[in-house]
């Protein structure tokens, strides 16, 4: 009986600190990624850290992406994302947008809400304006707009969300440094 509870009690303590009960959602450092334009010829640069930090007295999990955006691929970009699953996935479709909050370098990046329905990368998204202290960006489903440059699949539908990721806007950048953190559905 002892071995059982006591073994209960390890695994609730494997599990419960990638799950969190004020509904921080994307806590799970292994499940984020990164990408460029390797696959395109181009040879942009990214590394992506993710560690806890404590911003304004509450710990988050802070995603720090570094790196350089050049234009050997004439439209060079790198950027980093999530896929969500299960219950984290559910609570993103049923919301009415994502928030997150930000702090940058000054340039602007593309938060992207990748759908099964695209099939070309041009994904709806929206851009975003950073600057060196926290922002909060909140970003309605309903402004969400593809870039144009493949085919338009019409407005964004929730019900078909399957990843969200942030990524360069423009180039060539020598330096990138965006820390996102505190990713959550919109209500």
């Amino acid at each position: 009986m002892k071995k059982i509870v006591f073994l209960g009690l390890f695994a609730t303590m494997l599990v419960l600190p990638v799950m969190s009960a004020s509904g921080q959602a994307l806590e799970a450092p292994d499940q984020w990624f990164t990408y460029n334009d390797k696959g395109d010829g181009g040879d942009s640069l990214i590394k992506l850290r993710k560690n806890k930090e404590t911003i304004g007295g509450k710990e988050y999990l802070v995603l720090s992406c570094t790196g350089k955006v050049t234009k050997k691929f004439e439209y060079g970009f790198i950027g980093f994302g999530i896929r969500p699953d299960g219950e984290d996935l559910a609570r993103f479709r049923k919301a009415k947008g994502i928030t997150f909050k930000v702090i940058g370098d000054g340039k602007s990046y593309r938060m992207r809400a990748e759908s099964t329905k695209v099939t070309d990368y041009d994904y709806h998204g929206k851009v975003f304006s950073t600057k060196g202290s926290v922002t909060q960006v909140s970003v309605p489903y309903s402004s969400l707009k593809q870039e144009g440059w493949g085919t338009g699949v019409g407005s964004f539908n929730k019900g078909t969300l399957v990843q969200i990721s942030f990524q360069t806007v423009g180039q060539p950048h020598d330096s990138v440094s965006l820390k996102i953190f505190d990713v959550q559905p919109l209500n």
